[in-house]
């Protein structure tokens, strides 16, 4: 009866799987039904795979899997595309590949390979030609199966080298007592000194206790002394070894030897307690305790030397009460490549549609598709054999090559430039490389392209940040924002999940998104340090991430349930940098920065390491270049109507979320552009953004990078930024493009910045100088304005229907001013005791009114143009910096609260100020984007004619003005050079500063130590250098 069920339940689970994998359509993980080439049918009705016929175990229930008739029989297969292993057939591409694919191992007998090492190789000496590379010979690495590579090394190290005993490899003498086994054989931490203050193993390692070097803990109390110092064999600590449930610890020592072997006439105990009686026990091997079963109940009995020994066949434990024995579950750790059935005792393997099992526990795509790795390595992206043996540089003469990966069925290849702070795109074998992405990027460190929906995502990880671009790196989208420093990426397209590394300053965690960045969660966030490299399972639904800090190598589940370690841990092979790993099989690649290789890591054999490609400067990301990792199912996006961007989302309705590019907003399922929006400047960063019902989306793709970045505005007719950087003058527009750097002599502290979008031009305040000046939007012509009595004048505002020019001054004095927007008629309209540091300050055009924040007293203020009419607009602010007012509200930055808010006007109290940006520091000055800040065209400035500047005056007049050096000719348009008027005078430093030639002024201790502090170098070209 149990059987029946067993089997009911079998039969069911194979309808469940089959019918969830047709509903969600993927074709990739599909399971296969009884007509299919990949099952059997039982002669009672049921569906097995058909890797299980004929291997000496009955999963049909009525056994006819197993029956001579059907086993007897030599399968036949398709000479063209198949070959017969007897009892199955595997793709013709198998034979003779060097690896046994059938059981018999048939695929590699009677082969010609016709094929020698070449001269930078060297034989493995095998029944199967094997070649390696001479380099990989006598390296103190195993590379040939049989070890032949290690055989017979001699080497003559130089002096500040160190020797170790096997293989001819030569290390660093620093190396030579740390307490790392740098020599394969641990041979440079044998005889050392006890040094416990200044070693650390790796994790999964300990300590000698004389030596100090560092074992595996795994080699432990195994009666082989690892330790130089024997004390990894001590009897103090071994004393709490335990034997396994089927061993049986001799009497006189912790050996641990095989039930089955005491008593059997035969000594294999050292101490040979297994053949004896022991002294203290009345028991010996002549006595026959186990006829009474009820000393072990249900279990096996052995007699002893020391009585009677209750145990449990391999594959079964002993059940809580130590009665009876129960089956173990070996399916609930990662035993099989793929699909795992647990049986009475054992277990078995499967794999699914689209692969076939090797050597009972892996699985092998059928295609004939040879795979290839892809490498970046800094200056190259370079491709390879998966055993190493066959490299090609791709790509070469880059400058930092960092994230990559491809789209198989289109042949592209893309990949980011760190340096060049761009994403490439390329045709496969092709030498053509050309950028897609090349503004708004600082640090890209990540990459995933998703080859269903036929976008591409990445990292910015000083932005903090994951964008995607289609596949022309066109609409970009920012995705995830404020996360800490987001690296590596990976993308499930059939699930329709985004999987991302962060180990930024905040807490260091594994996260999921769907692909349109909803329903973000985290996965892991405890016992996470430095979370480099991350990849998928696809078809078993497992992450799969390295942590560079721990050299070690988890797996976890894509719910985030189950993590383990599967590589690098006790009892595995090190790992020891390791920064990207792509999955291949049941193979993890990795790149490691320590050792510069890519090595192979097989997950089913407890995490061993085998070298594949050697002597790299310094490898990067890595991927497996093959059709089997980027299967398709259904594209939710195809046919949905969006007009930029259709995402892949695994909680929308639909399958699917329209997402439109910076800049713009969806209505519907179009785009399109913003007419409001914040902007701000945030110190290392220019943002823009939209905040709606609690949320925030970028609004111009973020500058990024920068120094220490204080004012900030914008032109609406050219969708300009403008800003300051530190003493520089900055434009760009607002998708990233066209970045250009308008003035860079003769500034100090830009604090304030102002665009009179009717005449074109740009007023600043200049901290340092103390002065006021303006210039061309474009910065060809500049004139000071304003130089004398000043304080310290900070933020500035025009408004250029009246011709005026406003700013504040929060020196000795502290002031709101004003004047014409060509200088004359200055006028202090707001001074008094209740003036402390004015900051902010904006106009509210609709109302006339001038806006103020005083950072003294922590409130905001308002009157008229005139300074009349002052009045107290809200109180009790923590400390706020910069102010724009739009639209019925007040916008403000708070450096001590770290925020922007937003208030009514009409609001009295601060106390109903609306948060709309948090923990974020060096908020500056802030603007708000409005789209009717643009000149119709009929302005004084229009039709004036000037050569030069053209400057609005109030009564809708002007004046032509010319930059520095010029004045104007008698014609009252054009510029004629000022043959009686001095140079400009450069300012002074302040004491203990140096004087840069474009009249910035850095500390003298900056002074010829190396760096450009003055940005024109003169700092670093001073005769004092």
């Amino acid at each position: 009866m149990g059987t029946f069920l067993r089997s009911l339940v079998w039969c069911f689970v194979v309808l469940l799987l089959y019918f969830e994998e047709d509903r969600s359509g993927s074709e990739a993980y599909s399971w296969a039904t009884c007509e299919d080439e990949d099952q059997f049918e039982c002669s009672s009705g049921e569906c097995i795979f058909k890797d299980w016929l004929c291997d000496g175990d009955e999963d049909c229930d009525d056994g006819s899997d197993e029956k001579a008739d059907i086993c007897a029989k030599e399968v036949q297969c398709s000479n063209l595309t198949r070959f017969s292993c007897g009892d199955r057939c595997i793709p013709i591409a198998w034979r003779c590949d060097r690896q046994e694919d059938c059981r018999d191992g048939r695929d590699e007998k009677s082969c010609d390979y016709n094929l020698a090492c070449s001269e930078d190789e060297i034989a493995c000496n095998t029944s199967t030609l094997r070649c390696i590379r001479k380099s990989w010979a006598c390296d103190g690495e195993a590379d040939c199966p049989n070890g032949y590579d290690e055989r017979n090394c001699s080497v003559n190290c130089t002096a500040e080298k160190y020797s170790c005993d096997l293989g001819a490899t030569c290390i660093s003498k620093a190396f030579q007592c740390n307490g790392n086994r740098d020599c394969r054989d641990g041979s440079d931490e044998l005889g050392c000194l006890t040094n416990a203050t200044t070693t650390v193993c790796p994790v999964g390692q300990v300590h000698c206790e004389e030596s100090r070097e560092c074992i595996p803990t795994s080699y432990l109390c195994d009666e082989d002394r690892d330790c130089s110092d024997g004390s990894d064999e001590s009897p103090r600590v071994c004393a709490q070894r335990l034997c396994a449930n089927d061993e049986w610890q001799c009497l006189g020592s912790n050996q641990c030897i095989k039930i089955t072997k005491v008593c059997d006439g035969a000594y294999d105990c050292q101490d040979e307690s297994d053949e004896r009686q022991h002294l203290s026990s009345s028991a010996s091997c002549t006595r026959n305790e186990c006829t009474n079963r009820s000393r072990c109940g249900e279990m096996n009995c052995r007699q002893t030397p020391a009585g009677v020994h209750c145990y449990c066949n391999p594959g079964y434990k002993q059940d809580g009460e130590k009665k009876r024995c129960v089956d173990v579950d070996e399916c609930e750790d990662t035993v099989c490549a793929q699909f795992c059935k647990n049986t009475p005792g054992s277990f078995k393997c499967a794999c699914y549609h689209g692969y076939q099992l090797v050597n009972h526990l892996y699985c092998k795509p059928v295609d004939s598709v040879e795979p290839t790795i892809l490498v970046s390595q800094i200056n190259k992206i370079m491709n390879s054999t998966v055993d190493g043996g066959q490299q090609n540089v791709l790509y070469g003469n880059l400058k930092r090559a960092v994230a990559l990966d491809y789209h198989y069925q289109k042949k592209l290849v893309f990949f980011t430039d760190v340096h060049e702070k761009k994403i490439y795109r390329t045709t496969y074998g092709s030498k053509e490389v050309k950028p897609i992405v090349s503004v708004g990027l600082y640090m890209p460190d990540g990459i995933a392209v998703d080859w269903i929906g036929e976008n591409i995502y990445f990292t910015e990880s000083r932005g903090g940040r994951i964008d995607v671009v289609n596949l022309e790196g066109r609409y970009r989208h920012v995705l995830a924002d404020n996360l800490g420093s987001p690296r590596g990426l990976a993308v499930d397209p059939s699930q329709r999940y985004l999987f991302y590394t962060d180990w930024g300053s905040k807490q260091p965690m594994i996260g999921r998104c769907s692909m349109d960045g909803l329903g973000c969660k985290v996965l892991i966030n405890v016992n996470i340090t430095w979370p480099n490299a991350i990849t998928l399972d696809y078809v078993n639904q497992k992450v799969y991430w390295a942590d560079a800090s721990h050299d070690l190598i988890f797996v976890v589940d894509y719910s985030g349930d189950n993590r383990r370690v599967v590589a690098g841990g006790p009892g595995q092979d090190p790992i020891p940098h390791p920064f990207a790993i792509t999955l291949y099989r049941s193979f993890l690649y990795v790149t490691d920065w320590r050792d510069q290789e890519v090595y192979k890591v097989d997950i089913l054999n407890l995490g061993k390491v085998t070298k594949i490609i050697r002597n790299m400067r310094q490898p990067m990301d890595i991927q497996m270049y093959h059709p089997a990792r980027q299967n398709y199912s259904q594209n939710f996006c195809k046919d949905y109507g969006c007009s930029h961007l259709g995402l892949l989302s695994s909680v929308a309705t639909g399958g699917c979320t329209c997402a439109c590019e910076i800049g713009t907003t969806l209505v519907g399922k179009t785009c399109k552009r913003l007419d409001e929006f914040v902007i701000v400047a945030r110190k290392t960063q220019i943002r823009g953004y939209v905040f709606k019902n609690g949320t925030k989306r970028d609004a111009v793709v973020p500058v990024l990078g920068l120094r220490n970045a204080v004012a900030v505005d914008y032109d609406v007719a050219e969708q300009m930024l403008y800003f300051s950087d530190p003493n520089r003058l900055y434009r760009v527009r607002f998708d990233g493009a066209d970045m250009q750097m308008l003035i860079n002599e003769s500034l100090g502290e830009v604090d304030g910045l102002a665009v009179d979008w009717e005449a074109r031009n740009l007023y600043w305040t200049d901290g340092r100088y103390k002065t006021i000046s303006v210039a061309t939007l474009g910065g060809k012509y500049r004139r000071t304005l304003i130089s004398d009595d000043f304080g310290r004048p900070r933020a500035i505002v025009v408004h250029p229907k009246i011709g005026m020019l406003f700013w504040s001054d929060w020196g000795n004095e502290p002031k709101i001013e004003k004047c014409q927007m060509d200088g004359k008629n200055r006028q202090n309209i707001i001074h008094g005791d209740d003036m402390g540091w004015p900051n902010g300050l904006t106009i509210d055009y609709s109302t006339s009114k001038l806006y103020w924040i005083d950072a003294q007293h922590d409130h905001m203020m308002k009157a008229n143009f005139d300074g009349k009419g002052k009045s107290k607009v809200l109180d009790n602010l923590a400390h706020p910096f910069g102010l724009d007012v739009y639209n019925g509200f007040a916008y403000w930055s708070d450096w001590h609260d770290m925020a922007i808010y937003r208030a009514q006007l009409n609001e009295t109290s601060s106390e109903n100020k609306e948060r709309l940006l948090s923990n974020v520091g060096g908020l500056m000055e802030i603007r708000t984007y409005r789209s009717g800040l643009v000149s119709n065209g009929s302005n004084p400035c229009s039709k004036a004619r000037c050569t030069q500047l053209c400057l609005l005056k109030p009564s809708n007049e002007h004046t032509c003005s010319c930059k520095e050096g010029f004045s104007v000719d008698t014609d009252g348009r054009s510029c004629v050079e000022a043959k009686s008027t001095p140079s400009p005078t450069k300012p002074t430093c302040p004491p203990n500063s140096f004087q840069c030639n474009n009249s910035n002024c850095v500390h003298s201790i900056w002074l010829c130590d190396g760096d450009d502090d003055c940005l024109d170098n003169s700092d670093e070209i001073n005769n004092e250098c």
